[in-house]
Parts: C-alpha cells; sequence; structure tokens
C-alpha cells in the first residue's frame, strides 16, 4: 500500500535528487572540458579561463572564484594536459554512469553507484590529506552526502523517480516496496 511521504523524508528525497542533478551536471562539465583538452590541447582552455577570470574581476573586483580558476589552469603543460584531459573524461564518464544507473534504478545499478562513489570519496579523503582545500573538501562533503542518500534509497527499495515524485509531486504517494 502506497504511504504519504512525510515533510522531512521530502526534504532528504530533495537533496538526494539535487545531489544526482549536481553530479549530472557536472559529468557533463568535465566532458565537455575534457574532450577539447584532450583534442586541441592547454592553449584554448588557458584562454577561455582568462577572459572568464577578466570578466569575473569586472563584475566584482573581490571576486575570490577568479584566482583560484587562473591557478588551477595555470600550470597545465603538454603532459599535464593529457593527463588533464583523460582525468576529466575517465570522472565525467564514470558520473554520467552513476547518474543513467541512478535513473533506471536497478538494484545492480544502485549497487554500482554506491561502490563508485565509494571510490570517489576515498580518493577525495587521500587528495584532502594530501593536498588539502576548500574545493576537495566541499567535493568530498557533498559525494558523502549523496553516498548516504544513495544508500539510503537502496535499502529503500526507491528509485530516483520515486524521489524525485515525492519532491514535486505535493503529497505524491511513494510505493512502498
Amino acid at each position: 500500500m502506497p504511504r504519504r511521504v512525510h515533510r522531512a523524508g521530502r526534504f532528504v528525497d530533495a537533496v538526494f535528487v539535487v545531489g544526482v542533478l549536481f553530479k549530472a551536471v557536472s559529468g557533463v562539465v568535465e566532458l565537455a572540458a575534457g574532450l577539447p583538452l584532450l583534442v586541441f590541447g592547454a592553449q584554448p582552455l588557458v584562454a577561455l579561463t582568462d577572459h572568464v577570470v577578466d570578466w569575473l574581476i569586472t563584475v566584482d573586483p573581490d571576486n575570490a572564484f577568479a584566482p583560484v580558476l587562473s591557478t588551477g589552469v595555470a600550470g597545465l603543460g603538454s603532459a599535464g594536459t593529457v593527463l588533464a584531459a583523460v582525468y576529466l573524461l575517465f570522472h565525467g564518464v564514470v558520473k554520467i554512469a552513476i547518474v543513467l544507473a541512478l535513473v533506471r534504478g536497478s538494484r545492480g545499478g544502485f549497487l554500482a553507484s554506491i561502490g563508485a562513489l565509494a571510490v570517489f570519496l576515498v580518493l577525495q579523503l587521500v587528495e584532502l590529506v594530501v593536498a588539502p582545500g576548500v574545493g576537495v573538501a566541499v567535493l568530498a562533503a557533498v559525494d558523502a552526502v549523496l553516498l548516504g542518500l544513495t544508500w539510503r534509497e537502496y535499502r529503500r527499495g526507491h528509485t530516483l523517480s520515486d524521489a524525485w515524485r515525492a519532491v514535486f509531486h505535493r503529497g505524491a504517494r511513494v510505493p512502498a516496496r
């Protein structure tokens, strides 16, 4: 028998849906950055970054993100470019695969997603120990929350579609499985 979704459950479902959307968007961005980086090299990326940084500083001279962005691409050499491109492409493909597995809602897809998120989290924690940074800490926190929520949905037998309906269809009934 379907059960009514409570407000707290709807909030948790909303966090899960937003986390999965974040993964989807970041996966697409990584693919969109990795492919041209692999094909054309670092120079176009550096030029584009310079334009974005100039615009950010024009809009807000005290912008804290502009120097981080500029520093992020400044050290790309030819070997670094290939490595960065392969990393972005691999990471993007895995993120998109995670999202697709969660959209499909299969039990095996959930387990694969949980495994991939766990690997990402371990790598981010290692990177956080080796080279601490706010960005890595935020990504690790997001992945930890998404990992926990994915595990929750897996244990409840719910799919991403169930969470979506609970969030966007007020008073929706989610089937008990």
